[in-house]
């Protein structure tokens, strides 16, 4: 599981310890039965990012602000379209200045903006996990996200990712599931097509 939440919450929703789970866009890495691994951010991108949580503070409503390993995430989920428009621009004019000189990055995401650390993202974790499965894998990558463009990039040539709503042409995915909905029934037949009698170990 390739989550942009931080390890502990992605096992919290899911309960399956079962599951290698990358967090945090691959800045935080559990695999069954050991401790969470946290990849180091320079010192340059740790002080930044304290100081641009602090400061978005004065921009939107605290609350709004996401405690993550590597990032600085403001939600806009809840606020009206207006408002979350205006938050996301104000956001980006501020954040724009830090980029290139702190070794960070802007990225829009399902309801909300965040500013992170170059140097991980859900390509590279997938890539990572690719590397340690066995030879000849086919990979399905599946994720509704714009952070997820970078997985259906990184998975191109050796399986397919698919892209969970409606069709968007400048997307990388090469394939598309309409809802969440769809996503459990496209899981349920690959199960029942490779004869998995254990759903819940899947």
């Amino acid at each position: 599981m390739i989550s942009g939440q931080q390890v502990h919450e992605v096992a919290a929703l899911l309960g399956l310890p079962s599951f290698t789970i990358m967090g945090a866009h691959g800045w935080e890495e559990k695999k069954p039965g050991r401790p969470t691994h946290a990849h180091p951010l320079e010192p340059v991108q740790e002080r930044r990012l304290e100081r641009t949580k602090r400061g978005a503070a004065f921009l939107c409503d605290p609350g709004k602000i996401g405690p993550k390993a590597a990032s600085v995430t403001v939600h806009t989920r809840g606020m009206d379209a207006a408002n979350a428009e205006k938050v996301k621009s104000e956001l980006k004019t501020v954040w724009s200045k830090l980029e290139v000189e702190n070794d960070l990055e802007i990225r829009l995401f399902n309801g909300g903006i965040e500013l992170r650390a170059v140097g991980w993202d859900k390509g590279r974790a997938l890539a990572t996990l690719m590397e340690d499965s066995r030879p000849n894998t086919n990979f399905v990558y599946i994720g509704g996200d714009q952070t997820d463009e970078d997985a259906f990039g990184a998975v191109r040539g050796r399986g397919m990712g698919i892209r969970v709503g409606p069709e968007d042409s400048s997307s990388r995915a090469t394939g598309y599931l309409k809802n969440c909905e769809a996503v459990a029934a496209f899981l349920d037949s690959w199960l029942e097509i490779l004869g998995c009698e254990n759903k819940k170990g899947f």
